[in-house]
């Protein structure tokens, strides 16, 4: 999968119409330097799906369906999940016919799958959201594990990072925002490290194959550039340029761990 195909292709089908209540309209991915902050997860995703036979996904927690909409483009049979329906649903089912199946979760944790059932499970930042619907990382991981095949992988980016400049700053301002602006300002509850996801790793019964973090520029704002700098490559080079030379440096204080694992038995 290529993340600037999948963007281009997702920007010509109309992804600004694909919001979902609450949320606002997806900008994370309305110009190709915003969708250029999940290119390691499409590298952690790629190198879990391998180059063999299509593979049965599951994207647990799709959201507006936007990593669904990938997997399916590059061939997959695709389960998706969410406590929200995805907005592109009925757009999927037609883009692929038969390789999409949704199933609108109403809690948190079960997963209406058989036993080793998928190749690969992918939570691209649902993992951390779990306990505000009153489930558990932990619980998950264990259910993921319960689904995935012996040897499948579970490929899991956006987890958010402890050390997190952004992180840090959204949890000073939340209160006062709130109080003075009567604004919501967004914070993670759990943050984690590297010792943290092992650990989890470990307990759930996965390896952890691959670890990195990423992110030290936001990315979403440059969804609003004007004269669409944002789609132009040599901004786009000239950003993931800086973001990749700061994240060497402020490694400890980046906004994302990515990580992929192996169910071990």
């Amino acid at each position: 999968m290529k993340i600037d195909e999948v963007q281009r292709d997702a920007a010509r089908e109309g992804i600004a119409r694909w919001g979902i209540t609450g949320w606002g309209t997806p900008a994370a991915w309305s110009t190709l330097a915003a969708a250029h902050q999940y290119e390691i997860a499409f590298d952690h995703l790629n190198q879990a799906l391998g180059t063999a036979t299509p593979k049965q996904v599951l994207d647990w927690g799709c959201g507006i369906g936007i990593m669904s909409y990938a997997l399916l483009r590059d061939g997959h049979e695709v389960w998706a999940t969410d406590l929200v329906v995805p907005p592109m649903g009925d757009f999927l089912d037609e883009a692929a016919p038969g390789r999409f199946h949704f199933e609108h979760l109403t809690e948190p944790t079960r997963l209406p799958y058989p036993d080793q059932s998928m190749d690969v499970v992918l939570s691209m930042g649902t993992l951390e959201h779990v306990g505000e619907s009153g489930g558990s990382d932990r619980a998950s991981l264990a259910e993921i594990h319960r689904v995935l095949r012996p040897g499948g992988r579970f490929v899991c980016c956006h987890l958010p990072k402890q050390g997190s400049y952004i992180e840090a700053g959204a949890r000073a301002i939340k209160k006062p925002a709130k109080r003075i602006l009567n604004r919501f300002v967004y914070a993670h509850p759990i943050l984690y490290d590297e010792a943290t996801v092992h650990s989890l790793a470990a307990e759930a019964g996965f390896s952890v194959d691959r670890f990195d973090t990423y992110g030290v520029l936001p990315r979403s704002p440059l969804s609003g550039l004007p004269f669409r700098l944002g789609d132009r490559p040599w901004v786009v080079r000239a950003i993931d340029g800086l973001d990749h030379r700061l994240n060497r440096v402020l490694a400890n204080h980046s906004q994302n761990i990515a990580w992929t694992g192996t169910r071990l038995s």
